[in-house]
């Protein structure tokens, strides 16, 4: 046997009473035939003799008797098999076998795995394909897409049927349909595309459902969104204290699934701390800064994070100022320093000078006055008008909260500066016309004030 001429399909459950129905074409003219019904093995099921289209004998039934609406005489050779087990699936044939061998007819039963709870006694019988396996592609952030993929098995047996697959979606019990964020890859609706996850659809339970002619087989699964969605700090974005003030703890959280990795980072110092609290307890002027959370999770490869900075102000005094220069020269002193951290709130320079250890006040600077900053950080007066001699000069850096200790202008490894009389004659207040090499070195701002009110502070 080599072809069929014709091949229709059967589908049954295991259990169930199934008749084929095959039909021999009786040809009176034809001396001596034999019809025989087989399996898909071989195995001959009924055999029958006829001559000139006379039935000679009794038919011969193997694993099988005649159904109730065989008739053999004419030619109705229809089987029953009772019951239809595990194994009796495949094609069946109706073979004529005269001068030649020739296949009239097949039939090919299908084995279909019942449904569990169906009535089997109702018509049509139901596949339940194998239990579908969901996995998930992309990223599932807030706003990301997700891409799920159901994949599900055929458990008719032989596989070659021409069943079809077919799926459906629903998520918490709502079946989705296409449309808004949702779509699928295909007329199977294999894949279920979701555009724009939402931070409600966290925790949502999806249920892929996979059918083979009209039998269901469903799988749940639970997709949590991965954050964080967003990192929190218990404090306010600004903190201000006082120095040796306690400070309660600050605690950073983030919504993460998986877990995420926080970290604490001073960005004044770059000091890194893998916890989700920071501890200060009694604070110092050290502790003042900018502090920034970073809540960070990775998943398929997909870096997210979230980030919070809260700044920590400390109020003290401020810090002495740094890198002290002086230059002197004929009726004019040029100064310049560099500011320190100013405590927390804004912060002025005094300079002084001592006069037979007698401090008195030369003028004044405050940290935003432009006009006698060189850049962001230093600054620089011009004094004249000054008793020639050696004296000592000195600046005072102060806030609201407190003053600084004195910081000395050095010349030549010596507090004393010599101030050189002036050429000029010049007895007011006003900038003196430098050299060319100095003028190449420093490009000067005019410290222009109508006044300058002196005032003196006890001797520190």
């Amino acid at each position: 046997v080599t072809c069929c001429p014709s091949n229709s399909s059967v589908y049954t459950e295991n259990g169930q009473t199934k008749i084929l129905k095959f039909e021999a074409p009786i040809n009176p003219e034809i001396k001596f035939a034999i019809y025989r019904v087989a399996r898909y093995d071989g195995i001959t099921l009924l055999a029958v003799n006829y001559q000139h289209g006379k039935v000679i004998g009794e038919p011969t039934l193997q694993n099988c008797s005649l159904a109730a609406s065989a008739n053999i005489p004419n030619g109705l050779l229809h089987i029953e098999l009772n019951p239809f087990v595990e194994g009796d699936q495949g094609t069946y044939s109706l073979t004529e076998l005269s001068e030649t061998t020739t296949v009239i007819e097949c039939v090919t039963l299908y084995i279909l795995e019942s449904t569990s709870g169906e009535d089997k006694s109702t018509s049509g019988a139901n596949s339940t394909p194998t239990q579908p396996i969901l996995s998930a592609s992309g990223s599932s952030f807030v706003n990301s897409i997700l891409t799920l993929t159901c994949t599900s098995s055929s458990t008719t047996q032989p596989s070659n049927h021409s069943l079809s697959m077919q799926y459906a979606w629903a998520i918490d019990g709502t079946v989705i349909q296409p449309g808004d964020r949702f779509s699928f890859d295909a007329i199977s609706r294999k894949t279920l595309i979701i555009s724009k996850l939402l931070y409600e659809d966290n925790g949502n339970t999806v249920n892929c459902i996979a059918i083979e002619n009209e039998g269901k087989s469903s799988m749940q699964a639970s997709y949590a969104l991965n954050g964080p969605n967003d990192a929190s700090v218990n404090a306010s974005d600004v903190i201000t204290v006082n120095e040796h003030e306690d400070v309660v703890t600050i605690r950073c959280d983030a919504d993460c699934r998986p877990p995420c990795l926080i970290q604490w980072t001073n960005l004044t110092d770059g000091n890194k701390r893998l916890m989700n609290e920071l501890a200060f307890g009694r604070v110092n002027r050290y502790h003042a800064g900018t502090y920034e959370c970073k809540a960070k999770t990775s998943v398929t490869g997909v870096i997210k994070m979230s980030i919070k900075r809260i700044q920590l102000i400390v109020l003290t005094k401020p810090w002495p100022p740094t890198h002290l220069q002086v230059i002197s020269t004929p009726g004019l002193l040029h100064a310049e320093w560099t500011k320190a951290f100013n405590g927390g709130s804004l912060q002025s320079f005094l300079l002084q000078i001592s006069y037979d250890n007698i401090w008195k006040n030369l003028t004044q600077v405050n940290e935003n006055d432009w006009n006698n900053m060189w850049n962001e950080t230093v600054y620089q007066v011009n004094i004249t008008n000054v008793e020639p001699g050696k004296h000592s000069v000195r600046v005072i850096a102060f806030n609201k909260v407190g003053y600084a200790d004195p910081v000395l202008f050095m010349e030549n490894d010596s507090e004393q500066i010599n101030f050189q009389e002036s050429t000029s004659g010049a007895d007011s207040l006003k900038i003196t016309v430098m050299p060319l090499s100095f003028a190449v070195a420093f490009i000067f701002h005019v410290l222009q004030r109508d006044t300058i009110e002196l005032w003196f502070l006890c001797a520190i």
